[in-house]
């Protein structure tokens, strides 16, 4: 499965716990932020200007265990320390991972 991931031109990352800690990314997540490490810090950390939106879609994945997808969603992103926040659209699918008792989310942005 890792290959797979590694290789999707999608962006992909695996969030976990209940702050949302980056656990990994695929080459395409890394390169909406190119040249910040996103390892082991929050979505919240990584994304503050996105955060207020995707948190709670995450936080309803994790909860619930049932995906979410949206299309089209605009998001406040910035590229990378000192740069400016820009809306893009992405289509997200946020999927649960469960493992022993321990919930992980797949955020997937397209």
């Amino acid at each position: 499965m890792e290959l797979v991931i590694q290789s999707s031109p999608t962006a992909i990352a695996l969030l976990r716990g209940p702050d949302f800690i980056i656990e990994m990314v695929n080459p395409a997540c890394q390169a909406l932020l190119p040249g910040e490490e996103m390892l082991g810090r929050t979505v919240a950390a990584v994304w503050p200007e996105a955060a207020p939106l995707l948190i709670p879609h995450l936080q309803a994945v994790r909860e619930g265990g049932m995906a979410y997808q949206a299309a089209g969603q605009a998001v406040r992103l910035h590229r990378g320390s000192g740069s400016p926040a820009e809306e893009r659209y992405f289509d997200f699918s946020y999927v649960p991972l469960s493992q022993a008792g321990d919930v992980r989310v797949l955020m997937a942005a397209d």
